[in-house]
């Protein structure tokens, strides 16, 4: 039987990217990154 993982919280990290002066992260980022919420402007 597979295990159920829908009860198991999702852990992420948060930062404003802009900020971010870490190259390498930012190039991770900008590659694999996925946008999971935008705020309207």
């Amino acid at each position: 039987m597979a295990e159920d993982i829908r009860w198991k919280p999702y852990t992420i990290d948060l930062l404003i990217f802009d900020t971010l002066d870490h190259d390498k992260l930012r190039e991770h980022i900008e590659r694999v990154g996925k946008i999971f919420y935008e705020r309207g402007r």
